[in-house]
């Protein structure tokens, strides 16, 4: 669980670095195609992190599927 959060933390802390480098920079990409990028990314952090609730995925039944 210690090594999901840590995790989940490395994520959030790059997030806020795209999120900045992009505002200061102009980022290239369109604005819709980095907020969908962003948000997904924060969801899979959230996945990780055991102190975070998030709804359910398909990986959390990974065992059960193979």
């Amino acid at each position: 669980m210690s090594e999901n959060w840590q995790r989940a933390q490395t994520i959030r802390n790059f997030l806020q670095a795209c999120k900045a480098t992009a505002a200061q920079a102009g980022s290239s990409q369109p604005r819709e195609e980095f907020d969908r990028w962003y948000k997904w990314a924060e969801a899979q952090a959230d996945w990780l992190d055991p102190l975070t609730e998030s709804p359910p995925t398909i990986l959390d039944r990974i065992d059960e599927l193979l």
